[in-house]
């Protein structure tokens, strides 16, 4: 993860992870495991990216969760270190699946920037490639961070419809990458049903390869889009 990365052709913050425990120590109470506070903000992905009063940020795995306050602001406290997904809900929008490394990937200072997609937008998508998104399945959004040269594809090991890319806010239904002129795209996986579990994903050419800890698995959700993060060489 790096200190900036698009999402759905956007130029985002990536999380900023205090690195201070529950005791300020960076451990939990009497010497447990390590922990991190993580602050942020929950935006809509959309022009002027307004906050989102009411969403839901949770950890994958652990009871943690919170709610935004009236600036879409969060804390939480007593995140485990090691491989974290952040999950993100609120009315009427479809939430996101974001992995980080807790603590070590952290930016220059700031705070945690997640997004959620309202309904509207994943409509505009499933017009603009002439084919049905269902809210009650789940999509995986395979990001080329850098390197990406336009071509590439990727696969996925569960049954979705056929990827789209896209070409800077436009959705294109294209089975292979639109890449920008810093090597950015995506390839979104919509409709994967069942709609639960985890998924891996595969990309290519050779010199193109998953941003992850060896044998990590990308959980998904109902109307939820899962991350997974992919550089090229």
């Amino acid at each position: 993860m790096y200190a900036q990365l698009k999402t759905f052709g956007l130029l985002l913050f990536a999380v900023a992870i205090a690195a201070c425990g529950d005791d300020g120590n960076g451990t939990a109470g009497g010497g447990g495991a390590q922990t991190s506070t993580v602050t942020g903000t929950v935006y809509f992905y959309e022009e002027g990216y307004p906050a989102v009063e009411g969403a839901t940020v949770e950890v994958y795995e652990t009871s943690l969760s919170t709610t935004t306050d009236s600036q879409g602001n969060f804390t939480l406290e007593g995140v485990p270190h090691g491989n974290r997904f952040f999950i993100t809900k609120a009315a009427g929008s479809w939430g996101l699946v974001d992995y980080w490394y807790v603590p070590d990937e952290t930016p220059n200072g700031g705070a945690a920037e997640l997004l959620v997609v309202r309904d509207a937008e994943v409509a505009s998508w499933a017009t603009a490639i002439g084919r049905p998104i269902n809210d009650n399945h789940a999509m995986v959004d395979v990001i080329f961070q850098e390197g990406a040269q336009g071509g590439e594809t990727a696969t996925i090991d569960a049954d979705s419809d056929p990827p789209f890319t896209f070409s800077g806010w436009d959705a294109v239904d294209q089975q292979t990458l639109i890449a920008d002129v810093d090597g950015f795209g995506e390839l979104v996986f919509p409709n994967i049903n069942p709609p639960s579990g985890t998924v891996d994903a595969e990309v290519m050419p050779a010199r193109c390869f998953i941003d992850e800890s060896a044998g990590l698995r990308y959980p998904i959700f109902p109307k939820s889009v899962t991350i997974i993060y992919t550089l090229c060489e």
